[in-house]
């Protein structure tokens, strides 16, 4: 942005306007639950920091218009209550004093819900009736009773406080020792177990491998000790068992028969001419005798 000067007759140097619009703080803080006109039923366990209350306010404006901080008017007054801020959430917790008892009774406590809003800051006024007993148990009993909470505390606000008296105040640390103990046996008995299994898997593959090897061994000895026979084609084969002497005469009288009448020094005879001759031959004889 430049100014001009009208008597020097020149421009000044250049300067920045910085211009921020803020949030119109014109929302009131709002507690959605104490809106309602519900009465509370706190039971204090002996004289524990027991949660009464966790305020959750909404406020719709952004920023500092938005961010909303909770005051007890009358806690001062009766002692027996306080409220703690977190800053993070945006939250107030209403409890009781630790290692304090309360006495049993009605109570009913007023809230200032104020916004930080500027230069006004809205705020909005709010009562929280509750009926508060006290009971107390001896300490088997305190165990049993960390599920014991009133149902109108949030989910969240429950847990928080469970966990706390476990690990602040009840908590019992030979149960732990116990507990990892337990666990590393179960590990280690489990990585036992795998090795057996392991050992066992190795083992067996070991045996099969050499019942195989000397499996071949023996089907390799067996084919050096008998060889494989070989076979000879029908037209080659020679009978084993020789035959009768009858027989044999028999086949040697033929053979001269067909050496007889198969070749002739001077010519060849036939067949039929031997036939004829040899007939002849008998036919003279027999008339002889």
């Amino acid at each position: 942005m430049l100014m001009y000067d009208p008597i020097l007759k020149s421009y000044s140097i250049p300067a920045y306007i910085i211009i921020q619009v803020l949030d119109d703080n014109d929302n009131l803080p709002y507690e959605p639950f104490l809106s309602n006109p519900f009465d509370l039923s706190i039971e204090q366990i002996n004289n524990e920091e027991t949660v009464i209350y966790e305020f959750k306010p909404i406020d719709l404006d952004d920023g500092l218009n938005g961010m909303v901080s909770i005051e007890c008017l009358n806690c001062t007054s009766s002692y027996f209550f306080h409220v703690t801020k977190n800053n993070l959430t945006n939250s107030s917790l209403l409890t009781t004093k630790f290692n304090f008892t309360v006495p049993d009774g009605l109570y009913t406590l007023a809230f200032l819900l104020r916004d930080h809003g500027s230069p006004i800051a809205r705020e909005r006024f709010y009562t929280l009736k509750f009926n508060l007993t006290h009971r107390s148990i001896d300490e088997e009993e305190t165990e049993e009773s960390f599920l014991l909470t009133t149902s109108s505390i949030p989910f969240m606000t429950r847990q928080k406080n469970f966990f706390s008296k476990i690990f602040l105040h009840k908590f019992q640390w030979h149960f732990l020792i116990l507990l990892i103990i337990s666990w590393l046996i179960l590990v280690a008995t489990a990585l036992w177990t795998c090795y057996r299994y392991d050992q066992i898997s190795k083992k067996q593959q070991k045996e099969y491998k050499k019942k195989q090897q000397q499996f071949e061994i023996q089907v390799r000895k067996h084919e050096v000790i008998n060889p494989p026979i070989t076979v000879l084609p029908k037209a080659s084969t020679i009978p084993n068992n020789p035959q009768n002497p009858h027989d044999k005469e028999a086949l040697t009288h033929d053979d001269d028969e067909i050496e007889d009448t198969s070749y002739d020094a001077d010519h060849i005879i036939t067949d039929a001419n031997f036939v004829l001759t040899s007939g002849c031959a008998t036919n003279e004889s027999n008339a002889r005798y």
